[in-house]
């Protein structure tokens, strides 16, 4: 346990004036690099210490799972584990998850029921659009949880509600608007919730909904503290609100504000020309990034097309890491689209870099016969789950036809129960899906499904050693996850982990493993980390800000991109691109209009 007092002693004025105050509703607004992790974690412990608020009082809501390890185990060293395992941390979704286990049966859901991610939610409004004939009239990607916005909308929503229900399964923003609902049917969990939560924190609310503000709101902690950076805000595509931390201070009475402006992170350059950038916005940003740190200015350089910027700045990072002593580790190239990841990968390891990817496509849970395995653990935890058990009624072994499959997912829509339900006389399809006594681990249950299933001995008999690596891989993140797990003391049952691969970021992957290499991610998976170098390429209009995005959010993105550098700070562009209609002919590219606000010339 470390000395609080002389924690807090080391902290700048604004810091100290956050950590200590003693105003019901506090808004911090917290510039990039400003040490807001410190002052929350620090803030958590003077509570417990110094005003005798226990953690296990105190509910840190974040916007990634990263940030919220990160803030549990900051919190542990100050006070140690046992205090630290008390303290309720996550994001908005897993509070929502948690609520809902303990709270759901007053609206109807079950304890068991299964979690469905962006692309499961699609597949599934997919599949009732075209069971209801309406193809054409209504987008797959339309938001069950908000108003229909016609007539065949709202058919949709009803049948894809109907079909979650039975499924007893949630989305991840049903996640959300149920736990609304739970609280303002029911206020007395809302009582229940402040009762407990006296002290809630929420970060980087200038990310957080409709939906989130709400939640806090309906549950009223005696104490609010809130903190982010109007700056940063760059989550409007998929319903982010940066009102919510804008009109905070006037919906909330006697608000205290507190600015934290100082930077610990990178050098006087680089925040001149983030403080450039964001001075063109349409709102007044609140604060204005300064530091001591001295560096050198940023690198701008144009190239004469895609595939030269790649080479040369791959090129650049090997002569950087070989004559330089830099560590790979410290270098970060961060880009605006999935595209350029992949292609600077590709780049760098054809000259022998080694890379690690932050992405979804490089998770080892994300391989396509492991997500079968999770599937089938699904089924296993969630028999009513329809979905997961298509997914796995043919596979590894076919068990049914494609004419009796649809025939029997038409009898159970009739008869309005499970397909496992209206299949359970047929044993020769359920024997192999039914595991009696799968275990309370879910390392053990996953080596209980691969026995199971005999998928090690079918892979070596047919050669698919990638395959069999695919395994091993999982296997060890989710012993690494467990591990984890165990440290925060959290639960690692099988259902907290399926809902955990469900609501996980892609930062998470930072926390499981080491990561080796230089580190190539999009700019929106960069929030909240650092490297000591930074290359931003593709610096051009239609590329960065991009084409489809806000200009003013694409702005803040930019920001974000920028103020993630420590010591230096390498911007590109390239003026000619490969017509992305397929056509071979090559098409003129304009600098970034980001370069010139923030006078930096081409």
């Amino acid at each position: 346990m470390k000395d609080l007092d002389n924690l807090i002693s080391k902290l700048n004025e604004a810091q100290r004036q956050a950590v200590t105050t003693d105003k019901n509703r506090v808004l911090v607004m917290a510039g990039a690099g400003s040490g807001k992790t410190s002052v929350l974690t620090t803030r958590i412990a003077h509570l417990q210490l110094n005003e005798r608020v226990g953690t296990s009082n105190q509910l840190a809501l974040t916007f990634t799972r990263l940030a919220a390890t990160e803030m549990k185990e900051r919190v542990g060293k100050i006070l140690g584990d046992s205090l630290a395992k008390n303290l309720t941390t996550g994001t908005f979704h897993s509070f929502c998850v948690r609520v809902l286990r303990t709270y759901g049966n007053r609206i109807g859901i079950e304890t068991t029921f299964s979690v469905y991610d962006t692309e499961d939610r699609d597949a599934l409004i997919e599949s009732v659009i075209q069971d209801l004939l309406l193809s054409g009239k209504v987008k797959p990607t339309l938001d069950p949880w908000n108003e229909p916005r016609s007539h065949f909308e709202g058919q949709v929503v009803r049948e894809y509600k109907h079909r979650l229900r039975r499924n007893n399964a949630l989305d991840l923003d049903g996640l959300l608007a149920e736990s609304v609902r739970l609280l303002i049917e029911h206020p007395d969990i809302a009582s229940e919730l402040q009762n407990r939560y006296t002290h809630i924190f929420v970060d980087e609310y200038q990310d957080s909904d409709s939906r989130q503000e709400q939640i806090v709101n309906l549950i009223n902690p005696q104490y609010l503290f809130v903190v982010g950076d109007p700056a940063q805000a760059i989550y409007g595509w998929r319903g982010a609100k940066i009102d919510n931390i804008l009109t905070f201070e006037e919906c909330n009475s006697d608000t205290e504000v507190v600015k934290m402006e100082r930077n610990y992170r990178s050098t006087k350059p680089i925040l001149h020309l983030a403080n450039k950038v964001i001075e063109q916005s349409l709102f007044k940003s609140p604060l204005k990034l300064w530091t001591d740190k001295e560096g050198p200015k940023a690198w701008l350089t144009g190239y004469q097309c895609e595939s030269h910027e790649a080479t040369e700045i791959a090129q650049g990072i090997q002569c950087r890491v070989e004559f330089d002593g830099t560590i790979p580790e410290d270098v970060a190239i961060l880009c605006r689209t999935n595209y350029q990841v992949d292609h600077y990968k590709r780049a760098l390891e054809q000259i022998g870099i080694k890379t690690y990817v932050v992405s979804n496509k490089a998770d080892p849970l994300n391989a396509w016969d492991v997500r079968r395995i999770f599937d089938y653990m699904t089924y296993i935890c969630n028999p009513k789950d329809d979905r997961a058990f298509r997914k796995i009624i043919n596979w590894p072994d076919r068990r049914m036809t494609d004419l009796e499959l649809q025939q029997a997912e038409m009898a159970s829509t009739v008869q309005m129960i499970s397909l496992s339900e209206l299949l359970e006389e047929r044993m020769d399809i359920l024997s192999s899906l039914v595991l009696e006594d799968w275990h309370s681990d879910v390392r053990i249950l996953l080596e209980q499904v691969l026995e199971n299933l005999g998928l090690e001995d079918r892979y070596h008999s047919q050669g698919l050693h990638n395959r069999i690596a695919d395994l091993v891989r999982a296997g060890e993140a989710i012993e690494r996850w467990v591990g984890r797990q165990v440290g925060l003391g959290e639960s690692y049952d099988p259902y907290t982990f399926l809902r955990w691969l469900r609501t996980k970021d892609i930062q998470e992957r930072l926390v499981q493993e080491k990561p080796e290499g230089v580190q190539i991610l999009t700019v929106h998976a960069a929030k909240g980390l650092e490297w000591a170098h930074v290359y931003v390429p593709g610096c051009n209009l239609n590329v960065f800000p991009s084409k489809k995005g806000d200009i003013e959010e694409e702005r803040r993105l930019f920001y974000v991109a920028v103020t993630r550098a420590k010591e230096t700070l390498h911007l590109s562009y390239f003026e000619e691109r490969q017509n992305p209609w397929g056509k071979r002919e090559m098409v003129q590219m304009k600098p970034s209009p980001f370069l010139k606000a923030m006078e930096v010339q081409p």
